[in-house]
């Protein structure tokens, strides 16, 4: 089940979308790294779920009337051991509706730390979420889910940043194409369909989809393609008993050479000095 909604929120461009599973089985593991350009939402109603983040080498266990908030942009990874999960996850991103500042876009942009609540105010959280997520045809009524929907995102967010309150007011806003860009990315990373196979997927022409991209963005899909493979094999290469050769093809390179020479440009040096480097770091011969 996934429902998605746009408003308003003191002078920030919000899109909220809820994605609510199916229990998910016993063992799963989806800790293949990925990001969002957005704030992301855990909330468990049962079972056990464990959240690894790559860069920082460590996992967060999350169960049942647990949240956690998770900053846009960091790597993670998704497993459940033991028992079935089910759970919400929700995606909330902002961005400014002109030139005048927005606290709502500045609370979102400085969350930096992973954050789990648990107790009755994330038990609370939690069942809001229940409740909510069940889709709706009706226009009000999906505005006003969505307004729930960011009311708990941001007490969420405000209980990390010290922010209590913040005022709205709600109007519709499309920015699917926002999301859709970021999941075609995430999807397509490692194939050569390049900016015609988004375009093709966004139902646009292709310089409709390259202004689309840089504006929400700030970088060419090809810049952010490339960007996305090298910080993939940054965090492979940590993996000591990963070949060079698999790493170049887990990301999207058919040949190692096309990979080590766009590791070169990306980083200022070899995938082979990279690695050395990190194996002294951890004391390895």
């Amino acid at each position: 089940m996934e429902i998605e909604f746009n408003v308003v929120l003191d002078r920030a461009n919000c899109h909220i979308r809820a994605v609510r599973s199916s229990p998910l089985p016993n063992e799963t593991r989806n800790d293949r790294p990925h990001k969002h350009y957005s704030v992301e939402f855990h909330c468990v109603f049962s079972g056990e779920e464990i959240i690894t983040l790559p860069l920082e080498n460590r996992e967060i266990r999350l169960t049942a009337g647990n949240i956690l908030l998770l900053p846009l942009e960091i790597y993670h990874g998704v497993m459940t051991r033991g028992t079935a999960v089910e759970r919400i996850c929700f995606y909330f991103s902002a961005e400014p509706t002109g030139k005048e500042p927005s606290p709502l876009v500045d609370l979102f942009l400085n969350i930096k730390e992973p954050t789990v609540f648990s107790g009755d105010e994330a038990k609370s959280f939690i069942e809001q979420c229940r409740r909510l997520c069940v889709p709706s045809q009706e226009p009000l009524l999906e505005l006003r889910q969505g307004m729930l929907f960011a009311n708990i995102a941001l007490n969420l967010m405000g209980r990390v940043s010290g922010v209590q309150e913040t005022s709205h007011s709600a109007y519709p806003l499309t920015l699917q194409q926002k999301w859709a860009i970021e999941d075609y990315i995430s999807q397509h990373y490692t194939d050569n369909s390049g900016i015609a196979g988004l375009a093709k997927a966004l139902y646009l022409s292709e310089r409709q989809t390259r202004t689309l991209v840089k504006r929400y963005f700030g970088a060419d899909y090809k810049t952010m393609i490339i960007s996305r493979r090298m910080e993939l094999a940054e965090i492979y290469l940590k993996d000591f008993s990963k070949r060079l050769e698999d790493i170049a093809y887990e990301v999207g390179y058919r040949s190692y050479s096309g990979f080590e020479l766009c590791f070169k440009r990306y980083f200022g040096m070899s995938p082979q000095k990279m690695r050395s480097q990190l194996m002294l770091k951890k004391g390895k011969p």
